[in-house]
């Protein structure tokens, strides 16, 4: 189905005082076709186009038979395609590049703000300047990422809900990757050498190795929940034991 927000028509002459025209039909905002007298269906893409010696996109529309309609006119052989109407579609096609891979687009600033995650940060665009931040920084209870270099009056931005979202867990995960037991200490009582995981695990994780934990509490050097079946533990969650 042709989107009528992307159709456009071509003025080639006109017979008396009324003015006729033949309609360039938009099939996207990749390419176009115009229709001939007898049906006649030719497909131009807009990026095939170039311009002649003087800068003008010409178009030869022999093909398209209007004598069928105007026998006794005089009819062109081409005609020139409007820049204007090339360049408002380049530009659809270089906001559609933009759009595709974002995970969301705000307008706040004027003009829109591209916002997307890469392996595990998050990169913004707005204009020709784009920042990238690899962390979330809480401003006045907020989340919020570093745009100095956006070149706009304040420092930092507030994310929006799905975007903190989405960032907070790939760095949810870039954390787990890290994750290791690391050594706790040597018991007193029984000379059992104690683990830790360095990092909070999340419950779903926890759940698999809390039995094999005991919490250690007070002022010794043992505290907080440590393991003495650390290769167990490792090979449950998938993870090394720093040192070994």
């Amino acid at each position: 189905m042709t989107d009528a927000r992307t159709l456009h028509e071509i003025q080639l002459y006109k017979i008396g005082n009324n003015e006729q025209s033949v309609t360039v039909q938009a099939l996207d905002d990749y390419s176009f076709i115009i229709l001939g007298g007898r049906g006649e269906r030719k497909v131009f893409i807009d990026e095939d186009l170039k311009p002649d010696k003087n800068g003008k996109y010409i178009i030869n529309i022999e093909y398209l038979d209007l004598k069928f309609f105007y026998p006794n006119v005089d009819l062109p052989k081409e005609f020139e395609m409007p820049e204007k109407v090339l360049e408002a579609r380049k530009e659809k096609r270089r906001l559609n590049a933009l759009a595709k891979d974002a995970i969301h687009i705000s307008h706040d600033n004027g003009e829109p703000m591209y916002f997307y995650l890469e392996n595990d940060k998050l990169r913004l665009k707005l204009g020709e300047k784009e920042v990238t931040s690899d962390t979330i920084k809480i401003k006045y209870n907020k989340k919020t990422v570093n745009v100095e270099g956006l070149g706009i009056e304040h420092t930092h931005l507030e994310l929006p809900v799905n975007v903190a979202s989405e960032f907070e867990s790939v760095l949810e995960t870039k954390k787990l990757l890290n994750l290791k037991l690391v050594f706790a200490g040597t018991s007193a009582l029984d000379g059992k050498k104690y683990y830790a995981v360095d990092l909070l695990l999340p419950p779903e994780k926890w759940d698999l190795v809390k039995g094999r934990f005991v919490f250690f509490e007070g002022n010794d050097e043992l505290q907080g929940w440590l393991t003495c079946y650390p290769q167990v533990v490792a090979e449950i969650l998938g993870i090394p034991i720093d040192g070994l």
